[in-house]
């Protein structure tokens, strides 16, 4: 479709999109790859008791297999019309685990959709949240990491020309020309300009949408 004359589709970047979907895909096909992930999951989070991950058995998973162990829990759409404070402390709880896995694991789960969390409560009678699902993992590197600290860190300083500079800069293929650049960077700097009232913590989700 991006050589079709006139149709001007090159800065979809179709291509590329078809290929970063296909080796995100075709390693999910080897089920002993998410037992690696949740061992290294269990090992992430094995000092903190309100964070589990299924258990893996690894002398019961093959290619075509996976076998763990059976997490008890309630879904979490279910806390929906909790209390206020047990959503807010579900909420924290959520974003500082999505925290450590971003800063100090790089080894970030690729799909926490409603439906692969469960919470249920530690002996203690804390909350504790059970991740499930996790055949898509991201894991940046020492240089993307560096890369997404920096842009994170320009958001939560509200200088949105840097966070906008940087994305640009970090990307792996930038097929867009000058002005499209800067009409991405000014756009960002809006984003922020028009938000300046909110939290970036308590509000990442609305900036990746409207991004």
């Amino acid at each position: 479709l991006e050589r079709i004359p006139y149709l001007n589709l090159s800065y979809l970047s179709l291509a590329d999109s078809v290929r970063q979907f296909r080796d995100i895909m075709l390693p999910q096909l080897d089920l002993t790859l998410e037992a690696n992930h949740l061992q290294r999951f269990n090992r992430d989070f094995r000092d903190d008791d309100r964070v589990a991950f299924p258990e893996p058995l690894k002398e019961l998973t093959t290619t075509r297999v996976l076998t763990e162990t059976f997490c008890h829990g309630t879904p979490i759409l279910e806390y929906t019309k909790a209390p206020p404070k047990v959503r807010e402390e579900l909420a924290y709880l959520g974003l500082s685990t999505t925290l450590k896995m971003i800063f100090l694991h790089d080894f970030l789960h690729g799909d926490l959709h409603p439906g692969n969390i469960l919470v249920s409560n530690t002996p203690k009678g804390d909350i504790k949240l059970n991740l499930l699902d996790c055949g898509l993992v991201v894991e940046m590197g020492p240089e993307q990491h560096i890369n997404l600290v920096k842009i994170l860190g320009a958001f939560t300083r509200r200088d949105g020309r840097l966070a906008g500079q940087l994305m640009v800069d970090t990307s792996s293929h930038c097929q867009a020309s000058p002005l499209d650049v800067e009409l991405f960077v000014n756009g960002i700097e809006r984003i922020i300009l028009d938000d300046a009232k909110n939290n970036f913590v308590e509000n990442v989700g609305d900036y990746i949408t409207d991004i």
